[in-house]
């Protein structure tokens, strides 16, 4: 593979109105080509809806946490390690602690509920990063078994750029790990990404809607041959939160604008989704 290919994905689709608002219009008018549901949360059923209506190219957004710590959402499975009342937790700590045969069950029952509705999935990522390894928990391993068992893609950067991005200075025991992983999921047969880019940053250290904007576009300019999933997390305005949603304000409008997509066409990106580029590795 000697060509660039770029999936635009929009992360968190269902956790609100607001955001499925913003997806729908956002895919209606070809500015994504790619959504990641949160099968858990509240409006999960009405993204179901509307990835379903307009066809959608969609990945699990598995998650083994609430977003909010006053709005817990309803467990898919009855995992007692950490699913407390049937309620996913807020505090990460917690999922550190848990059972990792509780954990693989709450991803299954979470494809399994998103599969049952007729919307099957093409790719798999995760909300809060806990099926990356870098909370010490190998929970990578369910969700390759998983993938490998549904023909799902999953979103892990091959390269180390997404590495440098997250964590700035990477020391040699994150990279041999990282390196682990990666042949752990070719050797299950479970594709990768080369790169993944996202702003990592929070609202407080994005100086400006442009600040965030150039992040995007410079970070993308660096990406190396073969695939690169960009995720964002767009939402429309919404009057009843302020802080980090400003920021899922600013990459609606970074979408919404066609600056992104435009600039990606003049780096020689060819737009795919996880459902039409090749799922094995060439």
């Amino acid at each position: 593979m000697n060509k660039r290919y770029l999936i635009i994905n929009a992360d968190d689709f269902g956790i609100s109105h607001y955001v499925n608002a913003a997806v729908e219009r956002l895919y209606s008018q070809g500015l994504i080509n790619s959504a990641s549901i949160l099968i858990p949360a509240a409006m999960s059923r009405q993204a179901i809806d509307i990835a379903l209506l307009l066809n959608m190219s969609v990945g699990a957004h598995w998650t083994l946490r609430s977003e909010y710590e006053n709005d817990l959402w309803e467990a898919a499975s009855k995992g007692k390690s950490f699913c407390a009342g049937g309620l996913l937790p807020f505090d990460k700590d917690v999922i550190r602690r848990s059972d990792k045969r509780d954990v693989a069950n709450e991803l299954s029952a979470q494809l399994t509920r998103l599969n049952d509705t007729g919307l099957l999935p093409d790719h798999a990522d995760c909300h809060g990063n806990d099926l990356y390894g870098l909370n010490g928990r190998f929970f990578f391993i369910p969700a390759f078994r998983l993938c490998a068992a549904n023909g799902l893609a999953f979103r892990l950067a091959k390269t180390r750029g997404f590495l440098n991005r997250m964590m700035g200075s990477v020391n040699p025991a994150v990279l041999a790990m990282h390196k682990a992983i990666v042949a752990l999921a070719f050797a299950m047969g479970v594709p990768l990404p080369d790169d993944m880019v996202t702003d990592p940053r929070p609202i407080k250290d994005i100086e400006s809607y442009d600040d965030l904007k150039s992040y995007y576009m410079r970070e993308l300019a660096r990406s190396p041959v073969g695939v690169t999933e960009v995720f964002l997390h767009p939402s429309m305005k919404d009057e009843t939160k302020n802080g980090e949603w400003i920021k899922r304000e600013w990459e609606y409008r970074l979408l919404l604008g066609g600056d992104l997509i435009e600039f990606a066409r003049r780096e020689g990106f060819i737009l795919t989704s996880w459902r039409s580029i090749p799922l094995k590795d060439e």
